[in-house]
């Protein structure tokens, strides 16, 4: 998804990333049927916003799981035979349409979903007392990210909840969501790993913030409040 280097400047990242345009990863097969990069962005958040609403508790299942064979194989359920009507997208002569997501970019939206359909209540205050990192979040080895990824934006998620949800009422993409990235920005930098810079786009940013949220409002007693540095 991204890489970690080990540098000297171990702490910029913060409003460099929070400014950053997004690059986003060829996230669906509606490209083919004539869909500019914003419709397909669109398309495929509305097709994973009609998915968790039809199947809220394998959407849980699928985030829960912690272990590889575990997390295929409640991916498979929740991905099988999705059916739902997208109006006002272009589709093919079948009438159906297949969408392909990196896995960090996929639990990221259906997070998202969960927590804005009020399915979990994500905490209001910063977690306390702080836990000092190195920490891995209990989720990090199924979720495609490199595992600095996965402890900064629980750092985030920990410290300053309320900054999380704001991103996350805003629209994918717009002046709202730069806003948002921006008020983060000193988080980021403080709960980046010492000795690592990161290089990522929005889209993986705020996927990463919406699964480190949904899993501290999903299991609060499991997971550490991993404390800025």
């Amino acid at each position: 998804m991204k890489t970690v280097e080990t540098s000297r400047a171990l702490r910029l990242a913060t409003t460099a990333m929070a400014v950053a345009a997004v690059v986003p990863p060829a996230i669906g097969a509606a490209q083919r049927v004539g869909m500019s990069q914003e419709q397909s962005q669109r398309s495929t958040r509305a097709f994973v916003q009609c998915m968790v609403a039809n199947r809220k508790q394998l959407s849980e299942q699928y985030l829960g799981a912690t272990e590889p064979a575990d997390f295929a194989k409640w991916r498979d359920r929740l991905w099988d035979n999705v059916r739902c009507n997208l109006p006002g997208f272009p589709g093919t002569g079948s009438g159906f349409r297949s969408f392909m997501m990196p896995i960090d970019v996929e639990r990221g939206l259906v997070a998202e979903q969960l927590i804005l359909t009020g399915r979990v209540t994500p905490p209001t205050e910063p977690a306390q007392p702080a836990t000092p990192a190195p920490y891995q979040p209990r989720w990090a080895a199924v979720t495609g990210r490199a595992p600095a990824v996965d402890e900064m934006a629980d750092c985030v998620a920990a410290n300053d909840p309320g900054g999380v949800v704001a991103l996350l009422r805003s629209d994918a993409d717009s002046d709202a969501e730069k806003v948002a990235f921006a008020a983060l920005g000193e988080k980021f930098g403080q709960c980046l790993v010492s000795g690592a810079t990161l290089k990522a786009n929005r889209l993986s940013m705020r996927a990463a913030l919406a699964e480190a949220l949904y899993q501290r409002a999903a299991s609060p007693a499991f997971n550490s409040t991993a404390g800025i540095q």
